[in-house]
């Protein structure tokens, strides 16, 4: 009887201690479970943070490359704009066209009567530019060193600006910058003449002068123009064949 219980308690200790180990072992199991479950998740938590960051890189770097991708498109549409604008500014710009002064640049113009040994010469250049020339010879006039008499003599350079349309055959120009090459007053002996330097007759006193276009009806020019044309218009003329330039107060210049 007394082996018997003791077998018993012997038994029931032994289960105990069993029961008692198989709970720490699944305590053990249970902790370390638990520690590789958050392991896991640490892991899978950096994982997530890299790709998170990885996506942010790449936005970044889209956005970047799309900013940059817009800066050459707005970059290479306003140049393409500056140069359609250039091409369309020099296409449409008018050519430049010529004026009448253009065409009396070379052409060569008289103010004289024929008589007295006197003449003025204007020659038209470029850009409404001119040179005049004066001469008016009396050969009776001589002194000491001058036995060939005297020369009243004028050379100017001037320009015509201002130019102004009057009316189909007319127009009008001022004049302005007149040069002379000697001093008015001035004189000089030389090739046993004396040269007297004196204003330019049919130019100096003018302040304008008015610009008669071929075919200009001579019954509008002034009286005394038949004085001055030296049969360079043909007789019974009723137009000009040619140009003439008037001053405002002296000199009727005939193209010659």
């Amino acid at each position: 009887m007394k082996k018997s219980v003791l077998n018993g308690m012997m038994t029931i200790l032994l289960v105990t201690s069993l029961g008692l180990a198989g709970c720490q072992q699944n305590k053990k199991t249970e902790a370390k479970s638990s520690s590789t479950s958050e392991v896991v998740k640490k892991k899978a938590k950096a994982q997530t943070k890299e790709k998170s960051k990885k996506k942010t890189k790449t936005s970044t770097s889209t956005t970047s490359e799309s900013k940059t991708q817009t800066t050459q498109t707005k970059t290479s549409t306003s140049q393409a704009t500056e140069a359609k604008q250039t091409t369309t500014s020099t296409q449409t710009q008018p050519a430049v066209q010529p004026t009448i002064l253009d065409e009396l640049n070379g052409k060569n113009f008289i103010f004289s009567s024929g008589a007295g040994g006197w003449s003025t010469t204007l020659s038209i250049k470029a850009n409404g530019t001119f040179s005049s020339v004066f001469h008016d010879s009396d050969l009776g006039v001589t002194g000491p060193g001058y036995p060939g008499g005297t020369v009243s003599y004028s050379q100017v350079s001037g320009q015509f600006t201002n130019l102004y349309q009057l009316n189909e055959y007319v127009y009008q120009v001022d004049i302005t910058n007149l040069q002379y090459a000697n001093p008015i007053g001035s004189s000089e002996i030389k090739e046993n003449q004396k040269y007297d330097y004196t204003e330019t007759y049919g130019i100096s006193k003018n302040n304008r002068m008015a610009i008669y276009l071929p075919g200009t009806p001579i019954s509008s020019l002034p009286q005394s123009f038949a004085g001055f044309a030296n049969g360079r218009v043909p007789e019974g003329s009723s137009t000009l064949p040619i140009y003439v330039i008037q001053g405002d107060m002296e000199g009727i210049f005939v193209e010659y």
